[in-house]
């Protein structure tokens, strides 16, 4: 089973650091879904949210980690 590791980003990309399960739960609460891309290799899935932020999962061969993407209209 994959242990799951918590990231946020911001809009431009760069790693902002680790967070915990509730963050990225409680920055998703009230959004709904309006896009959905995975990759070809099925190596990650990647939800974009009603205010233009993603949430993407990914699976490494390490592990697999939960990333946010903050909205870039924030």
């Amino acid at each position: 089973m994959y242990k799951f590791n918590y990231v946020t980003k911001s809009s431009d990309g760069k790693m902002t650091g680790q967070v915990n399960a509730d963050f990225i739960s409680h920055s998703v609460l009230g959004r709904s879904m309006t896009g959905v891309v995975t990759a070809d290799s099925g190596k990650f899935i990647r939800f974009t949210l009603s205010d233009g932020s993603q949430i993407k999962f990914v699976l490494n061969e390490d592990g697999a980690e939960v990333q946010y993407t903050a909205s870039r209209r924030n």
